[in-house]
């Protein structure tokens, strides 16, 4: 029985670990890569089908990247001016962002994020505390007051920290949730953390 068990692995191995009456991926020919989709114009580029997010690759072949109505709250695919696909709250571009199109906004702790006129992204900030900055850095961070730990001789714009096992960015002196570590520890060293 043993010789037969080794006669068996000798042929498996010998045949690059086919087993019988399996087909290949491509029937036995060579599968030549991804199929070409015509709906790809060029890497970068991309587009919707229904509320899913298709990417192209330099090949000319595409893959889905995001479902946009799967999301919490659900938002709907659209395709910019610059002919990138993105995630939008509706279908149309919106007046908040006719006088910007790129606006980051804060309205009674409330961020929205305009991207080529449409709304990408409306959040309501934890604590309400929506920062609105010039130069479309608007965002939500973790106090309505610049963080002590943020200020690294002046106002740290690149410095981070661990707070509980959360590592923090500092954006203009204000603190913000970057990453839950999750089940890794939340590690510090000089003016950096990492989750490890």
């Amino acid at each position: 029985m043993r010789v037969i068990a080794l006669l068996a692995f000798g042929i498996v191995v010998a045949l690059g670990g086919c087993d019988f009456g399996s087909a290949s991926e491509c029937d036995g020919g060579d599968c030549g890569g991804q199929p070409i989709d015509p709906g790809c114009l060029g890497e970068g580029q991309g587009y919707c089908a229904a509320d899913v997010r298709f990417l192209c690759s330099a090949d000319g072949s595409s893959y889905d990247d995001q479902d946009c109505a799967a999301e919490s709250p659900p938002r709907t695919c659209v395709k910019g001016a610059t002919s990138i696909t993105f995630c939008a709250v509706t279908p149309e571009q919106d007046a908040r962002c006719e006088a910007d199109p790129w606006a980051t906004t804060c309205d009674a702790g409330v961020l929205t994020v305009c991207r080529e006129g449409f709304v990408e992204e409306i959040t309501a900030c934890p604590g309400g505390a929506c920062i609105e900055l010039e130069g479309h850095r608007s965002f939500c961070a973790i106090s309505t007051e610049r963080d002590p730990r943020c200020m690294n001789e002046g106002t740290g714009l690149d410095r981070r920290f661990c707070q509980d096992n959360w590592i923090i960015d500092c954006v203009d002196g204000y603190g913000w949730r970057f990453l839950d570590c999750d089940r890794q520890q939340c590690f510090e060293y000089d003016d950096y953390a990492s989750c490890g």
